[in-house]
């Protein structure tokens, strides 16, 4: 009963997050300096431990279909893609890092940043320009 207890729990709080970095996914498409493509597989995979259904529905959705496909298409990024989404990120978190003087804050925006860093070198495969193109074709 517990185990049940604490999973269910554990999904209610998933699916909030899910709904939260989906929220900002949907700002980032207006805000540039919000990384989009990320956060959309970030919600994808928060709903698909939560619940399947809403998974399911934001595959459906204009916003996946237009940052999240073609990632998975392609299996890959660009290294100006890369590059791109890191220094979008290291220059907002630059500024946030400048304006806080919470040290802890700080500790965590530098720990953002080099973890995108590293994540982005290490897990996302970096594909050519030419390889973009003839597997989006």
């Amino acid at each position: 009963m517990k185990q049940t207890f604490r999973r269910s729990v554990f999904e209610k709080v998933l699916f909030v997050l899910a709904w939260l970095v989906l929220g900002l996914a949907a700002v980032g498409v207006v805000v540039p300096l919000l990384p989009t493509t990320p956060l959309v597989l970030l919600a994808s995979a928060l709903f698909a431990r939560s619940s399947p259904r809403f998974d399911a529905w934001l595959r459906t959705t204009r916003l996946y279909k237009s940052y999240v496909v073609p990632f998975r298409e392609t299996g890959g990024m660009t290294a100006r893609k890369k590059l791109t989404m890191w220094g979008v990120t290291a220059a907002t978190c630059a500024v946030s890092f400048l304006l806080v003087e919470f040290v802890p804050a700080r500790v965590m925006l530098a720990a953002v940043v080099v973890g995108m860093g590293v994540a982005l070198v290490t897990k996302i495969k970096t594909i050519t320009p030419e390889e973009e193109a003839r597997r989006r074709a």
